[in-house]
């Protein structure tokens, strides 16, 4: 098969101002304009998540999960194969929709309705489309398993409508790097060459800046390499993965880049078993410490994640 995929750039026809997005509802608020009703449950903690990344980017949760189409590999020529997500990416991708929330509680481990944005996002990976009043919406609001395998879904649609990053290898963290991209929304609002919402001379994203100041792909890649602390411990091992130089992600994105090296590891916590949960579970957790988050979120600006109210809390803020 001739390897020729370019994601179609979509106009982005309502680029929210500031003072618009100080509006924003918070994820309560939102629940009633949304098909797919909130459902309660208790909020795992990281060390229970984990291995569910894992196993979700593995394929295989089984009938806990959603089942997601084979995945292109291979450049210039690519062929269908097992589909393949690395936890790695997994694990920064929610902490950057949700830092891990599937609830809408104060603290890991409590028992609270579904976290569900202004947009109707639900969830961990925030999944939002064809989340309706039904089985397969209700299990999206109410099982972690689920939403994650949700968001596995989402992403390699994206990968295989994405354009071409080194060897196109799924195995390898930084080929994601466009799919990772259109997971956000795909076009110049999250280009890095976008100069009037970049600068230019931005450090790396390591997540204590605002996340304002960087495409979505970057706050990605910087909390793959600076993984926020719960417990006393990073919530996964640090992959500082590597991004593209700017100069070769311009407009219009061409249909191949070079991958960027060094390359690393796509899981390097292992494979673990995966834990049940019960969705609709009160028992009262047997430990609620608070969690440390990595940074102190600015004010909402487009591209910044819904959740600013309930991180505020978990950090000691107002």
């Amino acid at each position: 098969m001739i390897a020729r995929r370019v994601l179609p750039l979509l106009v982005a026809a309502t680029l929210v101002l500031g003072a618009v997005l100080a509006l924003r509802p918070a994820p309560g608020q939102a629940q009633s304009t949304c098909d797919a009703p909130p459902q309660t449950g208790r909020q795992p903690y990281p060390d229970e998540l984990s291995p569910v990344f894992v196993s979700a980017g593995n394929v295989t949760l089984g009938s806990a999960a959603p089942t997601p189409a084979l995945i292109n590999k291979g450049y210039p020529n690519y062929v269908k194969t097992s589909p393949y997500v690395p936890c790695i990416v997994l694990y920064a991708v929610g902490y950057t929709e949700s830092a891990w929330f599937q609830f809408d509680v104060n603290r890991y481990g409590d028992t609270g309705q579904t976290l569900i944005s202004f947009d109707c996002g639900y969830g961990i990976m925030q999944i939002t489309g064809s989340v309706y009043d039904n089985e397969h919406g209700r299990r999206v609001a109410g099982e972690p398993p689920y939403n994650i395998g949700m968001g596995v879904v989402s992403l390699i649609n994206k990968w295989n409508a994405s354009p071409f990053v080194g060897s196109n290898d799924p195995s390898v963290p930084e080929d994601w790097y466009f799919a990772v991209w259109a997971y956000n929304g795909w076009g110049w609002v999250n280009n890095p060459n976008n100069s009037t919402r970049f600068e230019s001379s931005r450090p790396p994203f390591n997540g204590t800046q605002p996340r304002s100041w960087y495409p979505y792909q970057e706050l990605v890649w910087g909390f793959a390499g600076n993984p926020p602390s719960y417990g006393g411990k990073p919530m996964w091992p640090a992959v500082p993965l590597s991004l593209p130089p700017r100069s070769s992600v311009n407009q219009p994105v061409p249909d191949w880049i070079p991958r960027p090296l060094p390359s690393h590891d796509p899981c390097p916590s292992g494979p673990a078993p995966t834990p049940t949960f019960t969705p609709t579970a009160t028992a009262t957790p047997t430990r609620t410490p608070t969690p440390t988050l990595p940074y102190r979120p600015p004010v909402p600006v487009v591209g910044t994640p819904f959740y600013i109210p309930l991180l505020s809390r978990l950090s000691g803020g107002p």
